[in-house]
């Protein structure tokens, strides 16, 4: 029952990415696995394979995730970070971590909009939003742009209210989608 608790819980959240979750959970599934018998040999069936499985996907995770490290994290001679980027995209396991970097730091535009729609469907924050709301606006969606500053205004986030705080001079305002609400109700799906 513990590992499967985590295991759902891993599907709404991110716990096994943390080790006080994944070695509890290891170790309750090293408790829940059954014990060799004197009738069969230790090392027969198949848990010596998956085993092997788990230890080799494992090594896979840890080197598929140092591309999204150096995004995050460069060192000092590190290639640009449009080729970080680019290469983190490659990432079978994590990419969607170098979607939200391109989609946050690259300039408004089609670019950084297909990168904010890839990782909307991992993590929505208020500097997604924000950068996905310009995106669409650049693009000439702007009422695309207003539904999604009204979701941000929903949040309530200081980071949020920063961008907002333009929308109180009386000049620039109206030229910005943030300031004016949608004019309609905007099918989500339309954004993906």
């Amino acid at each position: 029952m513990i590992v499967l608790t985590i295991g759902l819980h891993s599907l709404l959240e991110y716990p096994l990415w943390y080790a006080y979750f994944l070695l509890p959970a290891c170790f309750a599934l090293g408790l829940a696995l059954p014990a060799a018998s004197d009738a069969r040999p230790a090392g027969s069936g198949p848990w010596p394979w998956l085993g092997g499985l788990l230890i080799a996907g494992s090594l896979f995770a840890v080197w598929d995730y140092q591309r999204i490290v150096v995004i995050y994290a460069p060192s000092d001679d590190a290639v640009p970070l449009t080729r970080r980027i680019a290469s983190g995209q490659a990432s079978p396991l994590f990419g969607h971590q170098a979607d939200y970097a391109a989609a946050t730091s690259l300039p408004p535009g089609p670019n950084a909009l297909a990168a904010a729609k890839r990782t909307a469907f991992s993590l929505i924050d208020a500097r997604l939003l924000m950068h996905w709301s310009r995106s669409l606006e650049v693009t000439g969606d702007v009422e695309g742009a207003r539904f999604l500053a009204d979701r941000l205004r929903e949040f309530r986030n200081p980071t949020g209210d920063n961008w907002f705080a333009a929308c109180t001079d009386a000049a620039s305002a109206p030229a910005m989608p943030q300031c004016q609400p949608a004019s309609a109700v905007v099918d989500w799906r339309r954004l993906r």
